[in-house]
């Protein structure tokens, strides 16, 4: 086995001591976010958009909840920055 075949069944398989543990695929943020836009913004059931996009219920349910973390994170560190911005020193300044 060569250095690129071992690397590349380690992407195939995280668990190389566990060979029934398959993964699932990364669902890429532009999946992510028609799912929240599916549930939060049209709303739709939990139930269709899991049929819709074919990703397990729980799943669907936990890249809800992960959304609405990230956009309440993105709000705070956004007023955190509007706060502080007068407190930052002028261009220039050292």
């Amino acid at each position: 086995m060569q250095a690129k075949d071992s690397v590349e069944a380690v992407a195939d398989q995280p668990f190389p001591m566990n060979p029934l543990f398959k993964s699932l695929p990364v669902l890429s943020d532009e999946a992510r976010e028609r799912i929240y836009e599916n549930v939060m913004t049209k709303g739709l059931p939990l139930k269709a958009v899991s049929a819709r996009h074919g990703v397990d219920l729980r799943r669907v349910a936990a890249v809800v909840r992960l959304k609405e973390l990230e956009k309440s994170w993105e709000k705070a560190v956004s007023f955190l920055f509007s706060v502080l911005r007068p407190y930052t020193a002028p261009p220039g300044f050292a």
